[in-house]
């Protein structure tokens, strides 16, 4: 290409730049219902509003999560789990098992039990193949592991 080619070139992508819609972020949520219904709203207003919903999931600090632990070994497994845990304080604490779609398999209260290492046997004659969700509780603290059991 020649210089002024170029040159002409380089105006009209500068004159294109400058000239062009400026893109500005979307203001405004759009739902459309099954029934025909339309809602917006503000995104300012949304960006607003507080939940008080409780999900039921609880955020642990770093520090809880190094000192109240728990670990499912063979994973996956085909027999049997042993569902290693660590205290950190003295408290009643609450073993649950959940399956892939949230059903509690086991809900069992273990008692009262003094910060150390503790183990739970899980036999799994019976329990069909899939993901399964393991969980402490302790006061507030929860931790939780995958199980994975293989038939």
């Amino acid at each position: 290409m020649k210089k002024t080619q170029l040159k002409l070139l380089w105006l009209l992508a500068a004159f294109l730049l400058q000239y062009q819609p400026k893109i500005c972020a979307q203001e405004y949520m759009r739902i459309n219902l099954k029934n025909g219904t339309v809602m917006s709203f503000a995104l300012s207003d949304i960006q607003k509003l507080k939940l008080d919903i409780q999900t039921g999931i609880t955020e642990q600090t770093e520090l809880v999560k190094q000192l109240f632990k728990l670990k499912a070994f063979p994973n996956p497994a085909k027999d049997h789990v042993i569902i290693e845990y660590t205290l950190i304080e003295q408290g009643d604490v609450w073993l649950e098992i959940f399956n892939s779609v949230g059903n509690t398999v086991i809900s069992k209260t273990i008692g009262l039990q003094s910060p150390g290492n503790y183990q739970y046997q899980w036999l799994l004659n019976g329990v069909p193949t899939g993901l399964y969700i393991c969980r402490i509780k302790q006061h507030n603290q929860i931790v939780s592991e995958k199980i994975i059991v293989k038939k």
